[in-house]
């Protein structure tokens, strides 16, 4: 139980506490704690010395919501929301609970369901495919752990196949399996476990244990991977875990030591939120292998082993303890993402081979990009429709051929990444100027568009030679007529450009070879 976890670590966390003070007093420059001045609530305070944090991060703007019905820390920790509604399991209260309470975000109440086969504290629960699977949670002596399905239409329980893990594991759910990572101490030793759930056919099967043993330790998937992070023991350590390969890789360690950490994830991010008795908030992007914080702005009510979930991107922060007992409050957090952010870290340029087409002609297109600091990038082009289009080569991790773009695991400062495709306008189009229209991505969206050439002039000799009399020949009164358009810089209807010397040139060779 949490109180007796309290006791057990309060000389650590002191000692934590001090280590931590000497890392922000050595590696950070002051600033005073204070209210926002910005047009807040006044829920939202910002945070103090800052790791990674630009004026592009993401900012939290906190509300508080209709209070949990029951008091309750060391609730069942996972992905718990279903729809617009939160289920929040089980807990402490002067014993371990066997209460579940739902709280309908879109009406801001809350209601009760069918209670916990068992009373359990900081299990796990999962949703999957429209169930709930609740693990662990319930007294463990060297034996395995239950696990329930729920089902929120019917409002019962049914027993599962069980997790031979302890019975406070860390999870994830990938694909529709449940991944549960054990690297605690059960009453009967050391028991570091891993296995992945399919509830389809009700089987576990066993994977690669976690690299490090601790308790309290939390788990988040993006992108088909699974990071851990926190946790009692090598708290600041993440890992991450690829259920393709099995293999566990270690990754950017947090700035901050973490116990007993609430998580979530918004938009590919990974939200640390509170954790012991803090209120601040960390950010980690999996694509960067990059930890930001504290974010602003703070959680209102500093928690531990709270109930969190993640609807209609927005972050539920419920119950918990620490330094209160038990908690009732529920804070919800909208991250708001900038869209300029980094808007000066890329560079990218088309050059377009040939600027001029005739029907059914192609031409070549580059696009060159460059960064000023390491991060995942994508390219998006739109080229004409009905075009068509293929590419020459390119240097990318992978092309999304419905989307038409290309993306980077990584694009680091100093090394140009390159893209060169072809494109044909069809046999039939009209003639005119046609647009190239290019977008650079971060995780934040779209953070600049790509410089330089962007159009294509089709087919501006077609144009002069359907002037006179015979369509299918460059006449004299057609020659001239364009020569004087280049003089005057006079466009021609439909076209955005005047005709170019180039083009002109290449007109009167056509004009002499008739």
């Amino acid at each position: 139980m949490f109180s007796n976890k309290i006791c057990r670590d309060t000389l650590g966390i002191t000692i934590g506490f001090l280590i931590i003070t000497l890392f922000i007093v050595q590696g950070a420059s002051a600033s005073t704690l204070g209210a926002n001045t910005n047009d807040h609530s006044k829920n939202n305070v910002k945070a103090a010395d800052r790791y990674n944090v630009d004026p592009g991060s993401p900012t939290i703007n906190w509300k508080t919501k209709a209070s949990m019905p029951t008091s309750r820390s060391d609730l069942y920790r996972g992905r718990m929301a279903i729809g617009d509604k939160i289920y929040v399991a089980g807990g402490w209260k002067n014993g371990s609970l066997d209460v579940v309470e739902v709280y309908d975000v879109s009406k801001n109440k809350w209601n009760t369901v069918a209670p916990l086969p068992s009373p359990g504290i900081n299990g796990a629960i999962q949703a999957v495919n429209g169930k709930l699977y609740i693990i662990g949670g319930n007294k463990n002596v060297g034996g395995d752990v239950d696990v329930w399905e729920y089902d929120p239409v019917k409002n019962i329980y049914s027993k599962k196949a069980s997790f031979s893990g302890e019975n406070d594991p860390a999870t994830a759910v990938v694909n529709g399996k449940i991944y549960a990572f054990s690297g605690g101490i059960s009453e009967s030793g050391v028991k570091i476990v891993a296995q992945m759930y399919d509830p389809i056919n009700d089987t576990w099967i066993p994977k690669a244990p976690h690299p490090l043993q601790r308790q309290y330790l939390t788990a988040e998937a993006v992108n088909g991977k699974i990071y851990t992070f926190g946790g009692n023991k090598n708290s600041n350590l993440t890992h991450e875990y690829d259920p393709i390969t099995d293999n566990w890789t270690e990754k950017s360690p947090m700035p901050v030591w973490v116990d007993s950490p609430n998580s979530v994830v918004v938009d590919g991010k990974i939200f640390v939120v509170g954790g012991d008795s803090s209120k601040t908030v960390w950010m980690y992007d999996p694509l960067k292998d990059l930890w930001q914080g504290p974010l602003d702005y703070e959680i209102p009510t500093p928690r531990a082993l709270a109930a969190t979930a993640e609807v209609n991107g927005k972050i539920y922060v419920i119950g918990g303890c620490c330094p209160a007992v038990n908690s009732n409050a529920n804070e919800e957090g909208t991250v708001n993402f900038t869209i300029a952010r980094n808007i000066t870290s890329q560079n990218a340029t088309r050059k377009i081979e040939k600027e001029s087409l005739r029907l059914g002609e192609s031409t070549n297109i580059t696009i060159r990009i460059n960064s000023t600091v390491i991060q995942a990038l994508a390219l998006q082009e739109s080229i004409p429709a009905g075009w068509n289009f293929s590419i020459i080569s390119d240097d990318a991790d992978d092309f999304n051929n419905n989307s038409n773009e290309w993306i980077w695991l990584n694009v680091t400062p100093g090394i140009t990444r390159t893209v060169i495709y072809t494109i044909t306008a069809p046999s039939d189009a009209s003639i005119g100027t046609y647009y190239i229209n290019g977008t650079i991505s971060n995780s934040s969206g779209v953070i600049g568009i790509v410089g330089e050439n962007n159009m294509i002039t089709l087919d501006i000799f077609e144009y002069y030679r359907r002037l006179g009399s015979n369509p299918d020949i460059l006449e004299t009164s057609d020659l001239l007529k364009a020569i004087d358009d280049w003089g005057s810089g006079t466009a021609p209807v439909g076209f955005v450009s005047p005709v170019t010397y180039n083009e002109i040139n290449a007109l009167i060779n056509e004009w002499a070879t008739k």
